[in-house]
């Protein structure tokens, strides 16, 4: 032969080491090629949907067969093996990515590096093909990801031999290679103040602030800091430590400012966004396509799609994926008004992020007949917006759509072509559907974006990122007080940072209260301002207020998910279980790749005293997320009488008798033991746990425990002291759980569940 391909920086292709020069001049050609490559086979028909989608089946072939003629025509005939349908690249044609990649994976890092020379197909774009273009997204992205991790490594082993100079000059090459990836620049700088090139390092740092400023940009917050560090340091450098390319920084979500508003806020609520109007469309007019693909009886779903997290390819995307991410929730929301269609919750589509499998796994993890992928990427004053819809059956994109505008412009064209949408849907969508994707939403950008920042961060969940986005929602509805989903959101925070401590509970739920309700004066048909005020009755245990509002949020958007969880734990406590179940299937439903969903199920089967099937989904709660708390399966585990299984939860501690265990999961052996009639083994984990001297302790368990011991003076006293602190949503679980039973009926007992409104 040989031949081999280059697709790691401009696209070069070389036969006997002579460059084919002519193959990159015909786009097209050269993308049947490239497509070919990489995927090493492919059918005609996956090659006709990709390049040529609005041609017929018989059009398209004729140019795809002319395609392969041009293309024999310079590299010859033994590049490709062709049996009837299917086509299959010559294994001895070498791809530099695909070598790239099997280095990297060898963890041959030097050989890797020397493989990568830039960004997957740099330079060539095939704007006529949407479908090609986010395939080439795809890649880029993935083989981007594995450079950066295959450099950090290799840079952290040159550190940690001593070779400081070799670990410079491969950041060097990483800045060369991605000049505004701030973990590349973060790294090259440190590595020079290490070595004592502190001028050298803030120069590094300032150029790499001009490149960012003319596109109204900073560097994040903690190249930031470093370099403030840098300046201000006057002790004799050290060695750098080894670092993780893989590990988190933590990731600024950019400073506020007013200039930077416009060109990040590229869709915007309160009109019906672009791109899932276009989808609409789509969903509307394909839907027999789809449907014809699914054999009658299928357990998926025809009409149902995902919508899986947008990559990021702007020049800076630390600083921007909260727009990536906002423009695929704003989807997922938008679709979900449509009552016909079953649209996935983002938490269990936003789990494929970063995730490099095919089409037909992501489907069928989600149980969706269709995936929408898309992508954001901004250079200069450019931003490009891509999105397609994928038949997941055969991998066919059955639509797919570039927008492709001046940033200055954005507002203007996202309105012209949301309303020219509306239009072509009259017949499409009822009134009432096309009515509620407008609601609750804003027109000003700048509120757009902050509200995005403080989504973004709310997602995350963590204590630190929900009181930075209370911090952006203020911003958002300070600038907007009429922005009913910003209103909302900042709602759900301030219930977040309430049940956390990290804000003063009661005035924190005065806080979210008050957000609520002033999103639903906005707009009353928003749902998830009717699930947050619902979140907030639920908190204070005002369970007729708690369902109302659930129950309307339901009605306005049966796919609200957080609504249903809602829903179901107010059923809980009011003892209706089998309808609880019913609910939490639901959410479980509509949240498929969830483990709080998974685990919100189970919790309800065991208040409906189903235990065995409580122990089923919470062990697939636990496989989705193993990081999860096992407390809920080792309950279910003691009510079924199998008190090993449920020992073993506690890391396998006890049943190996190793003397040190958490202190939590010290009073859950008490409890244990207590339950399985070992008093003496009850008893001296209760005394080990006491000797902590923990100030606060878990009055829930402890009364559970003593309880299980049968000493019941000691249980009511400590019960009623813990429902003073409704801020311990345990408490929640008093009037259903189980571990109560035998005194459910006491006297002392029912008073109790007077004080919380019940009885």
């Amino acid at each position: 032969m040989p031949l081999r391909l280059l697709t790691l920086g401009a696209v070069r292709c070389y036969r006997d080491g002579a460059e084919l020069t002519e193959l990159p001049a015909q786009r097209l050609r050269c993308a049947v090629l490239l497509y070919l490559a990489m995927e090493r086979e492919a059918t005609r028909e996956i090659l006709i949907s990709l390049l040529w989608p609005e041609r017929d089946s018989e059009r398209g072939r004729h140019a795809l067969n002319q395609k392969l003629y041009e293309l024999r025509q310079v590299l010859g005939d033994d590049w490709l093996e062709s049996q009837g349908d299917r086509m299959r690249m010559n294994p001895a044609f070498a791809v530099d990515a695909h070598q790239f990649e099997s280095a990297a994976q060898q963890g041959a890092l030097e050989e890797a590096l020397s493989l990568y020379d830039g960004e997957f197909l740099a330079g060539f774009y095939l704007r006529e093909s949407t479908g090609f273009e986010h395939w080439a997204d795809r890649h880029r992205a993935r083989l981007a990801r594995r450079h950066r991790t295959a450099r950090g490594d290799f840079i952290n082993q040159c550190v940690a031999r001593g070779d400081v100079p070799r670990a410079i000059a491969e950041a060097r090459r990483w800045v060369e290679l991605e000049p505004v990836e701030d973990e590349a620049q973060h790294r090259l700088i440190e590595l020079l103040a290490s070595t004592g090139n502190r001028a050298e390092a803030i120069r590094q740092y300032e150029s790499y602030e001009r490149a960012l400023k003319a596109d109204d940009l900073v560097p994040l917050d903690h190249t930031r800091a470093l370099i403030d560090q840098v300046r201000q340091s006057s002790a004799p450098p050290g060695p750098p430590a080894p670092q993780s390319a893989d590990s988190e920084r933590p990731r600024s979500p950019g400073p506020i400012t007013p200039d930077t508003s416009l060109r990040r806020a590229v869709l915007r609520r309160g009109r019906v966004t672009t791109l899932a109007l276009t989808t609409i469309v789509l969903l509307a007019g394909a839907g027999w396509w789809a449907s014809r693909r699914y054999a009658r009886g299928s357990a998926t779903p025809a009409r149902s799609v995902a919508v899986l997290p947008f990559l990021n390819f702007s020049s800076n995307p630390g600083a921007s994926e909260h727009l990536s991410d906002g423009i695929a929730e704003d989807l997922i929301n938008a679709l979900a008004q449509t009552d016909s269609l079953y649209v996935v919750a983002r938490t269990s589509s936003f789990r494929f992020r970063n995730k490099d499998l095919d089409i037909h796994t992501i489907g069928d993890s989600l149980h969706v007949a269709l995936l929408v992928e898309g992508s954001i990427r901004q250079e200069g004053n450019r931003l490009r917006v891509t999105a397609q819809l994928i038949n997941v059956a055969d991998g066919y994109h059955l639509w797919s759509h570039t927008f492709d505008r001046e940033l200055e412009d954005v507002l203007a064209v996202e309105q012209e072509i949301a309303n020219a949408m509306v239009d072509a849907l009259r017949i499409k969508l009822r009134g009432p559907e096309r009515a509620r994707l407008a609601v609750g939403g804003t027109t000003d950008p700048r509120a757009y974006d902050l509200f995005l920042r403080g989504r973004y961060l709310l997602q995350k969940a963590t204590r630190a990122a929900v009181l930075h986005s209370i911090a952006y929602l203020d911003s958002a509805v300070a600038r907007e007080p009429r922005y009913a989903l910003a209103q909302a959101d900042l709602a759900e925070a301030h219930v977040l940072a309430a049940a956390t401590g990290d804000l003063p509970y009661d005035e924190a739920l005065d806080t979210a209260k008050a957000a609520a309700e002033q999103a639903i004066r906005e707009a009353p048909e928003l749902s998830e301002a009717h699930a947050a005020l619902g979140r907030v009755a639920l908190e204070r245990w005002e369970w007729a207020a708690a369902e109302r509002e659930a129950i309307l949020a339901i009605r306005l958007n049966p796919k609200n998910a957080s609504a249903h969880t809602i829903y179901t734990g107010v059923l809980m406590v009011r003892g209706r279980t089998d309808e609880a179940v019913r609910e939490a299937a639901l959410a479980a439903q509509l949240e498929p790749l969830s483990a709080a969903a998974a685990d919100n199920h189970a919790e309800a089967l065991r208040a409906a005293r189903r235990f065995a099937e409580a122990v089923r989904i919470h062990r697939k709660a636990l496989e989705l997320e193993p990081s999860l708390g096992r407390q809920n399966l080792a309950k279910a585990y003691i009510e079924l009488g199998q008190y090993d299984s449920a020992l073993a939860q506690f890391r396998g501690a006890v049943a190996a008798g190793a003397p040190h265990l958490a202190r939590i999961d010290q009073l859950w052996a008490a409890y244990t033991y207590a339950r399985a009639g070992d008093r003496a083994a009850a008893t001296a984990w209760l005394q080990q746990f006491k000797q902590g001297g923990e100030p606060r302790r878990p009055n829930y368990l402890l009364a559970a425990t003593y309880l299980a011991l049968g000493e019941k003076d000691r249980v009511f006293p400590l019960l009623q002291s813990g429902i003073a602190e409704r801020s311990q949503r345990a408490w929640r679980q008093l009037p259903w759980d189980p571990i109560w039973d035998p005194i459910r009926r006491d006297p002392r007992f029912v008073r109790i569940l007077e004080q919380m409104n019940l009885r």
